[in-house]
């Protein structure tokens, strides 16, 4: 799919009549897209060879014109010149587009140069125009050349939409003959039909110039990491811009006074005081665009700032988060200046009418940022948890009508700087192929498809999102990230000194909604939060799509997964929540486990397998989960203890198979520790096979339990040459009562039902060959390793005896084993002691010839 590679923007103020290009690296078959808008009604050009313009110049009278010209690289060293008629302001824009189709390179276009429309002056929010492509998997190029009507800068900024921002910059001029900008997004266009229309917010009254190219892509292409609008994505707030006053602009205004005279708890405990914010350029937030900047004097009293309305259209903020970013002028204010959060640092208040919310979002000595470099602030306002004041009436949520940004504590007259703030739902993601998946990377470079980095990046695996993520759901999606860390905030405390993040228990996490095509593979990984979040299966997933979590580590999330794959090889650690409904779990690894009751949910359908499961953590007396059958359970691995709970609560009488399971360290039977409570109300029956050891168990009211755990005892009685020996009777008995528990003779086996690597004796050759199957010769008496089942009607003695005995606890037993005298060698009876234990008993006896009989 055609992608954008590089980007670079150069400017003058004034210009020339032949102004070179420097142009980004490139390579061969690389589109190179040169974007230029000049002050003045000057004609454009490109006046080096192979290039071919897009539409045609777009001129408003004297004031500005704005042209586009690609070229298909054909090496690395491509040249580029344009050609003013008169030499002015330019601001040019240039882009590397890559797997752009070799046949035909640009689709459609639409830059209005038809219509006189092809020049507007506006001072609010206003759209680029749709093209309808022809084929699927277009790369949509947005450009707007921008003609500032006075000495005021001016940036147009996308608002949260489908495209991906890319810049807004200006020529750097001071004066209306030197001043010229550009603003460009981009958009991936998978199926053919209409694109988008962005919206775009511009600062001031402007003139512009609008293109809009779709670059189809080459088969077999890079697909880039992409925001999916398949979901609202949300709205803008404010980006910040140019505009400060109190008249109605793109649905914001200034006011010169606070509605809210205090923002503390039922209107009392915190006084405000109004501060006009200004404007202040090139701060850093964004190339060449402008911020807020907030300058509240030294104070330990009062919060002081500002108010932005909203009088158009309230905003409805009951799902979302509102985010922004925020920055000190200087490391200095950041680290000594602002006020630290004892004494109150930055307050975020929403507001409806009279009726308001207030958080406090930042402070110096905050941990997650605080100023010195872009940090972010995120709050999900139809939330109480984490609120610092409030009004004695709720504002109403859905009519959101103002914001204030407010400070205290800071010990000098303040510099506090914010752009964009937007209302945002969360980020679903798009894109990626085999080859080139969305990474950790990818996931980063979504996040900020609207400025701010709403999905920060530490190092080159780690990840912290400010608001939740989608994998997947809408557009086709290749996720594949390994040994990554993804983390979600911790909710404000003031303990921890994190007071930037603001939601509710579980309302932050991550989806996956993968569907047919989609592959899906987050492996050997960490996902964590010191507060609770969710980690799921979103109830759209497909099992049709390539899924993988192998090795994944799941840290203190409420876990909900869906029938989709086998999930293999994860380990669930401090999770409050596990839902297992519907879902096959194997060699999973379970510890740190609530101390409630039920935290596991599962149903009829659900089998967990070969797992280790850590219920420790259980208060005595409670359960890990209740289960109506526990045959679910299979192979597993559970540790207790004598002083924690249940693993298992079974809710319905009956006899069930129990195949495999371990447990360990449990408490004994009828105690709160025990690893079985049967609160079914009747009779329980649990078989135990497959070598699982007898679980303890208490009763509920009504209710009985009976373990059948049916574990093999095996007695192989050899001679001193450790050859076996035949017809020896063997016994074992209860030391405790002198009961029976066995009395059986070594075996007599049949050819055809040798074991391959087991010692024989030959006791009668008839129609067996035992030379075939191990034997130097058909003699009775002889031993051989068997090397095949053999066939015929021969015998021979493996010297084992075998039994079995119901296992309830560990059982002291003594054993006697004599060898008859008829017709062979005599032998001493022999005697020893053991205990059966959970996996049963084995033990080899020696007989001695008795020499004298």
């Amino acid at each position: 799919m055609a992608y954008l590679d590089d980007f670079l923007t150069q400017f003058s103020t004034s210009g020339a009549t032949s102004y070179a290009l420097t142009l980004p690296d490139h390579v061969a078959n690389d589109i190179i897209v040169v974007a230029a808008n000049a002050d003045g009604g000057v004609t454009l050009s490109v006046g080096t060879s192979g290039w071919a313009q897009i539409g045609v110049t777009q001129i408003s009278a004297s004031a500005s014109s704005s042209g586009v010209w690609w070229k298909r690289a054909a090496g690395s060293s491509e040249t580029c010149t344009i050609t003013m008629g008169t030499a002015d302001a330019i601001n040019v824009s240039m882009f590397i587009i890559k797997d752009v189709n070799t046949t035909t390179a640009i689709d459609v276009t639409n830059d209005l140069s038809t219509s006189s429309s092809a020049v507007f002056t506006t001072a609010s929010t206003f759209t680029s125009a749709s093209v309808t492509t022809t084929t699927a998997d277009c790369l949509i190029l947005y450009y707007l050349g921008i003609e500032p009507p006075s000495t005021t800068p001016i940036s147009a900024l996308t608002v949260p939409g489908p495209t991906h921002f890319i810049d807004s910059s200006d020529a750097g001029g001071t004066t209306a003959t030197t001043m010229t900008g550009s603003a460009c997004a981009w958009y991936i266009q998978r199926t053919a039909g209409a694109t988008p229309t962005p919206t775009w917010d511009l600062s001031a009254s402007s003139i512009t110039h609008r293109f809009v190219i779709a670059f189809r892509n080459i088969s077999g292409g890079v697909v880039p990491p992409y925001i999916d609008d398949v979901d609202s994505l949300g709205q803008k707030l404010s980006t910040c811009s140019w505009y400060l006053s109190a008249t109605t602009l793109n649905n914001e205004n200034y006011p010169t006074a606070l509605t809210y005279a205090n923002i503390g708890p039922n209107g009392a405990g915190q006084a405000t005081t109004y501060d006009a914010p200004a404007v202040v350029v090139d701060t850093g937030f964004n190339p060449y665009s402008s911020s807020i900047n907030s300058t509240p004097v030294s104070t330990t009293t009062n919060a002081i700032g500002y108010q932005r309305n909203f009088p158009t259209t309230a905003i409805d903020m009951t799902t979302g988060w509102v985010v922004g970013g925020f920055m000190a002028s200087t490391s200095k204010m950041a680290l000594y200046n602002q006020g630290n959060i004892k004494k109150g640092g930055t307050y975020l208040v929403i507001g409806q009418g009279t009726n308001y919310r207030s958080y406090r979002v930042m402070a110096r000595d905050n941990q997650d940022g605080n100023g010195t470099g872009f940090s972010i602030i995120s709050v999900q306002p139809n939330q109480t948890q984490t609120q610092y004041g409030y009004s004695a009436t709720a504002p109403t949520i859905t009519a959101i009508d103002k914001m204030l940004i407010l400070h205290k504590g800071q010990n000098a007259t303040g510099a506090f700087r914010y752009m964009d703030w937007h209302f945002i739902k969360k980020i679903t993601v798009a894109g990626g192929t085999s080859a080139s998946p969305v990474n950790t990377q990818g996931l980063y470079e979504v996040g900020k498809y609207c400025r701010i980095p709403l999905i920060a990046k530490s190092g080159a695996s780690g990840l912290l999102a400010y608001i939740p993520i989608q994998i997947g759901g809408g557009d086709g999606v290749n996720f594949q990230i390994d040994a990554g860390a993804l983390q979600f905030p911790r909710i404000y405390s003031l303990a921890d000194r994190e007071i930037n993040y603001h939601g509710q228990n579980n309302a932050i996490g991550i989806s996956y909604a993968g569907k047919s095509g989609d592959t899906i593979k987050h492996t050997n990984s960490v996902v964590t939060s010191p507060s609770p979040y969710y980690w799921e299966i979103n109830s759209a997933a497909i099992s049709a799509a390539t899924w993988d979590f192998t090795g994944l580590s799941i840290v203190g999330a409420n876990v909900t997964l869906r029938n989709v794959m086998t999930f293999d090889s994860m380990n669930f650690t401090s999770c409050p929540t596990l839902n297992f409904s519907g879902c096959t779990v194997t060699n999973a690894n379970i510890k740190n486990v609530p101390a409630g009751n039920d935290t596991l949910t599962t149903n009829g359908s659900t089998v967990i397998n070969s797992s280790a499961i850590n219920v420790t953590g259980v208060t005595s007396g409670n359960r890990w989960c209740s289960v109506s059958s526990p045959i679910i359970f299979s192979n597993n691995t559970f540790t207790g203890s004598a002083s924690t709970g249940h693993a298992i609560r079974i809710t319905t009488a009956g006899t069930y198979d129990f195949s495999g399971n371990i447990f360990t360290g449990f408490g004994s039977n009828g105690t709160n520790s025990a690893a079985i409570f049967n609160d079914s109300g009747g009779s329980v029956t649990l078989n135990i096979t497959n070598a699982g050891s007898t679980p303890t168990y208490r009763n509920g009211t009504s209710a009985t339990t009976t373990v059948n755990n049916a574990v093999s005892l095996k007695i192989s009685v050899v001679d001193s040459s450790n050859s076996p020996v035949t017809a020896a009777q063997t016994a074992i008995y209860k030391s405790n009562d002198n009961s029976q528990l066995m009395n059986s003779d070594t075996e007599t086996v049949t050819a055809g039902s040798f074991v391959i690597d087991v010692k024989y004796k030959i006791i009668t050759v008839g129609t067996t060959d035992f030379t075939v199957i191990g034997a130097t010769s058909n003699t009775v008496g002889i031993i051989f390793t068997a090397t095949g089942a053999g066939s015929g009607t021969g015998t021979a003695t493996n010297g084992i005896a075998t039994g079995s005995f119901n296992y309830t606890a560990d059982t002291d037993i003594y054993i006697r084993v004599r060898k008859s005298s008829d017709g062979e060698v005599k032998y001493y009876p022999a005697s020893t002691t053991g205990t059966i234990t959970s996996s049963g008993f084995s033990a080899t006896i020696t007989l001695i010839e008795d020499t004298t009989a």
